[in-house]
Parts: C-alpha cells; structure tokens; sequence
C-alpha cells in the first residue's frame, strides 16, 4: 500500500482545490476535474479505480494535481514530430481508448450517451490518426499537420456523421503515401477517409494531397457548409470520392485531379435522400481534372445549381467538364466547363468522347450564368430534352448543338465560326473567353439571354 499512498494525498489535495487530476500512463492522460473523482477504489495494489475506469498501477507513469481544466466530452490529440500525446477527459475515459506508436494514433469509442470532440493539432511527418465508433463526432482541425508515409492521415471508420471543423485562423494539412509497399497490401483508398457523412465547417483552411489513390472519401453525403473558409484537395485519383450527395453552400474549394475532380455515386438504397446528386447553393469550385476519360465532376443521379460559382476543366482525351447520369437544373450562380482533350480510342467500343455537358436526361436553365466549350465536341450534349427558360447561356464547340422546342426564351446558333487560341467570343450579347491552348476553325455557337 506504499506506492497509493501518495496517490491519497493527491486525491485529498485535488479535492480541496477543485482542480484536475492527471493520470498519465505514458502519451495518454486522462484529466478528472476534482470535484468529479468521487471515491478511489483499490481492488488490489497492482490496480485502482476512478470514475468507473480501472488502471493498472503499473502502467501510471505519474499523478499530477494540476490547474488546468478539461471540458467534458473531449480528446485532444496533440502531434510533435515523431511522437504524439492524447488528453482524454475524465467523464470518458471508461468509454474512449487510446493507443500511439510513435506519433500513429488509434482511438477506440465505446457506446457514448454524448457527442464526444477530437481536437488534433501540431505537427508530424510520420504519423496518422484512425477511428472507430458508433455515435457521431466531432473533429476540430486546430492548425495540424500530419503525413503518413504508409497510409492514410486521417481514418475514421464511425459510420455516423463527422462533422470536421477547420478552426478559424488556423492552416491545416493532410498527405498520405505508401512507402515501402510493392504488393499493395497497405494500399489504401484516401488521404482523409470517413466512412460516414461528412460535414465541413469553420474559417479555416484544409490542404489534402492524395499521392496515392483519391483526396476525400465520405462514404455517405459530403457538405461543405457556409461558414467554410477553403478547402484544397489534390489527388492521383478522385479529389472527391463520395457516396450519396455532395453539397456545397458556401467556402472555397479548389480540386485538381488525374481522376476525376468530384465522383457522386448512389448509395445503392434508394430511400436515402438525394441520392446521387450534386447539390450546389453557394461558394465557389474550381474543379480541374488531368486524366484520360476523367470528368472535372461527375454523379449518377442529378444537378442542381441556384447559387455561388463553379470552374470547371477537364484536358485528358473524353474527358468531360460535367458528366451527368441523370437530370441538370440551373436557376442561378455562375457555371462554366471547358474541355480541351481529345475522343479517347476513337472508333471503337471503348471510344468516349470529350463533350463539355454530358447529361443523360434532361438539362433545364431557368436562370444564372452557363458557359460550356469543347474543343473537339459538344458544348452541350443532352439526351434529353435541353430547355431554356431564362439566364445567360453560351455553348462553343467543334460540333453543332441545339436546343430543344418548348423554351421560353430565345435561342440562336451560329456555325463556321473560327475560334483562336485565347479569344473572346461574342455574340447577341453574350461573352465568354476561352483559354489560351483552345482553338477551333470552324465551331459552334449557342447563345441565349434575356431580352434576345
């Protein structure tokens, strides 16, 4: 009974002074507030118990009485080059594990009544965050850096939502790789991976580089709130790789990609909400994608658009600016596409050519501003019925386009127009630069605005 002894005395001193008590058993620290430690057990002298969580005595490092106050419900996990430390506090500690090797954390969740808070920042170039539960999170990106060399930065494999909230004022930075592997047994899927819904949020900025596979993965929707300040994401593969809805209501977000820009795939039960859709109300996107038959963005089901700005490239040969399964309604904001590739295998079954609109159904513009260019095919190539009702609107491409019957506003076109590189062009009103590398001798022009 000599070795809690001392722990008695530190009891007696935390209760008097209401402060905190730190069990430290290595990296990880679970912090009671004093007035909460309630009565200390001691089954044995290998063991002791506080609050529910038992502790073997022989892995406490120390005991300390200190000032500091720890909110309830939270984790904070703190990275420093080649090491990394774990503060959890009391009301949780029986419910939330922590293991580090070197600076690689792994946190385990048990059954929580209440959102619990994980709060990373520093800073590590070898090291990596995974973890597990069943309720929803929060994580606060608070100015942290980390590389993994060997997989992905951050793993969380709870399957509710995950709010990820980038602290205001602060820069935070996600990258991955796979050192070492040549089977790819430790290949991965993402740089920031969430298997389930994912929203962003907070004034701050997030940098995510994916050297090996894809940026993102929400394996549910994806929301970028209004309070976002920017998000940056670069990938070998998809910026975005997301499951049922992607939705945009405000921030900067910037993608560039070999794979294509945003991947919005269903869900594959079709009570979820918005399944498949890409829902833009506000922000600005710029989206650039580099790869053969990749699309700067893309979904299964449909598009809607009634605010905010959205950039759209896609240079690899059929690859696609916006590519769409289903349905396209625009009401408002600004949109432009632009291809400069190629048709990929050109006559033959894999042939897959380079419009800038690709939409499987039906295109609706009632408002806004929509310019759309292909190089070398359709400005707009809609299966369906391509209606407009009102907005600017301005297709450039080497093949001809037309809307259909049945708009409310009046639409022209124009053909053998020569284009060169870097030009504006102009017609009834309407204006849209192409880039410099985009020419054609003898284009198509559809042109539409109020008034016409």
């Amino acid at each position: 009974m000599k070795r809690l002894f001392p722990l008695l005395l530190l009891l007696v001193a935390c209760n008097a002074a209401a402060q905190t008590l730190d069990v430290n058993a290595g990296q990880v620290t679970y912090a009671y507030p004093g007035e909460e430690v309630g009565d200390v057990t001691f089954p044995t002298t290998e063991t002791f118990a506080i609050a529910g969580k038992t502790f073997n005595t022989a892995d406490v490092t120390s005991l300390e009485v200190v000032s500091d106050e720890v909110a309830d419900n939270t984790v904070n996990i703190v990275y420093s080059g080649s090491s990394a430390s774990v503060v959890i506090s009391g009301n949780i500690a029986d419910i939330v594990s922590a293991e580090i090797d070197g600076a690689h954390v792994t946190l385990l969740q048990g059954d929580a009544e209440d959102e619990i808070t994980y709060t990373l920042s520093g800073s590590t170039d070898d090291g990596s965050l995974y973890m597990d539960g069943s309720l929803k999170a929060t994580f606060v990106l608070n100015g942290v850096t980390i590389h993994n060399p060997d997989s992905a930065a951050v793993n969380i494999q709870d399957g509710k939502r995950i709010a990820i909230e980038l602290a205001d004022g602060t820069t935070n930075t996600l990258s991955d790789g796979l050192a070492g592997a040549d089977d790819g047994s430790d290949a991965h899927k993402a740089c920031l991976y969430v298997q389930g819904h994912t929203e962003f949020s907070g004034a701050g900025a997030l940098t995510v580089t994916g050297n090996v596979k894809h940026g993102i993965i929400s394996h549910e929707y994806c929301q970028i709130k209004k309070s976002v300040g920017s998000i940056t994401v670069s990938a070998q593969n998809d910026g975005f790789h997301i499951s049922q809805y992607y939705e945009q209501r405000g921030g900067v977000v910037t993608i560039t990609s070999i794979g294509d820009g945003i991947d919005v795939s269903t869900t594959g039960d079709s009570s979820d909400e918005d399944n498949g859709m890409i829902i833009i109300s506000g922000g600005t996107l710029t989206s650039t994608a580099s790869g053969e038959t990749s699309d700067a963005m893309k979904c299964d089901t449909d598009v809607t658009m009634t605010d905010g700005t959205v950039k759209l490239l896609a240079t690899g040969d059929g690859g696609r600016a916006l590519n769409v399964n289903g349905s396209v309604n625009i009401s408002g904001g600004y949109i432009e596409g632009i291809t400069t590739g190629g048709v990929y295998k050109e006559d033959t079954d894999d042939e897959r050519k380079p419009h800038a609109m690709a939409v499987d159904e039906n295109l609706t513009i009632d408002g806004g501003e929509v310019y759309f260019a292909s190089m070398n095919n359709k400005s707009f190539k809609v299966d369906g019925k391509f209606l407009v009702n009102g907005g600017t609107v301005m297709g450039i491409g080497g093949k001809s386009v037309s809307a259909s019957s049945g708009c409310t506003q009046t639409v022209n076109t124009y053909d053998k127009v020569s284009i060169t590189d870097g030009a504006t062009v102009s017609y009834d009103g309407v204006s849209f630069t192409v880039p410099a590398s985009f020419a054609i001798s003898k284009g198509y022009v559809l042109v539409s605005r109020e008034g016409l």
